[in-house]
């Protein structure tokens, strides 16, 4: 291994700690989702930030399967349909997306293998996500699996926010 200099040091370790902050959005907002806090969870995104929710793992596995939420649930929650799913733009559409999930049911979810890209005040981060809950029988089961695409920006307080986050079930 070659020794490097207190500058390349120094870059990587900023690097580091963009990627460990990164990291730490994309576990709060899981946390935030799970407690039904839509509220915090809504200032996690950028004022023109948005939440896009699409059908096409679900579809790549099972062709026929239905979306996951029922169209009337996305629009009554503020939903624009899209080609491939429904979109939740700004601070009030996509809390009134978590809003509606934290009247749904109990859940637990996870983000899984983040690979995050880092850029000059951006990233970009691609994982897989599930999500455990009680079904109206209190049965635990499988609610969701997916992935995200994720864009951030590190806005003036240096925080890092979701310009857009794409949730494919």
């Amino acid at each position: 291994m070659t020794a490097r200099t207190t500058e390349e040091m120094s870059a990587l370790l900023d690097e580091l700690l963009a990627e460990r902050e990164v990291l730490r959005l994309l576990a709060r907002y899981a946390n935030l989702v799970d407690y039904g806090d839509a509220s915090a969870c809504a200032l996690l995104f950028t004022e023109d930030g948005y939440f896009e929710l699409q059908g096409g793992a679900r579809n790549r596995i099972s062709p026929n399967a239905p979306f996951p939420y029922p169209k009337d649930y996305l629009l009554g929650c503020g939903g624009r349909p899209t080609e491939k799913g429904f979109r939740f733009e700004g601070y009030e559409g996509v809390h009134g997306f978590m809003a509606g999930l934290a009247r749904e049911r109990l859940r637990l979810h996870a983000v899984l293998q983040p690979v995050v890209r880092l850029g000059d005040g951006e990233a970009w981060v691609e994982s897989q996500m599930i999500a455990l809950g009680k079904d109206a029988e209190q049965d635990h089961r499988l609610l969701a699996f997916g992935r995200y695409f994720d864009h951030l920006i590190r806005v003036d307080d240096g925080a890092w926010r979701f310009k857009s986050r794409l949730c494919e079930l």
